[in-house]
Formats: structure tokens, sequence, C-alpha cells
């Protein structure tokens, strides 16, 4: 639900489970972001299995996460 103030978005409300998922996207985004950035500082390629797993706010895995359809 996006609330507007003068016609402007000033306020967005959601279920818990769309801000989890956000929170999983963006901890997904940061992971690659910081990935990608080592490769472009040090131009070496890393095993994926190694560098996205990483624990998300829900306690699974990153890798994991997408791995699975739940």
């Amino acid at each position: 639900m996006l609330i507007a103030k003068n016609g402007c978005g000033d306020l967005v409300i959601m279920s818990m489970e769309a801000y989890k998922e956000m929170l999983e996207t963006a901890a997904a985004d940061t992971a690659i972001a910081e990935v990608e950035a080592e490769y472009t500082r040090d131009g070496k390629l890393h095993d994926a299995r190694q560098s996205l797993c990483l624990p998300l706010p829900n306690g699974r895995v990153f890798f994991s996460a997408l791995m699975t359809t739940s």
C-alpha cells in the first residue's frame, strides 16, 4: 500500500513476507556487487559456492536459497 502526501509517495506498507523477501534480495544484490568489485580489483574468478554462501536474515544461505523453490 502506498500512502501519498501532496501527490508524492510518502509511506509504503507491506506484508512481513514481502519485507523479508526484499531484505533477501538486497543481501543477494550486495553479495553480487562485492564479488564483482573484487573481480574488477584483482581480476581473479572465485568459486560461486564459496563467494555467494552468506547468511540471510531468515537464517538460510544465499546460494542455497537460489536452489530451493519454496
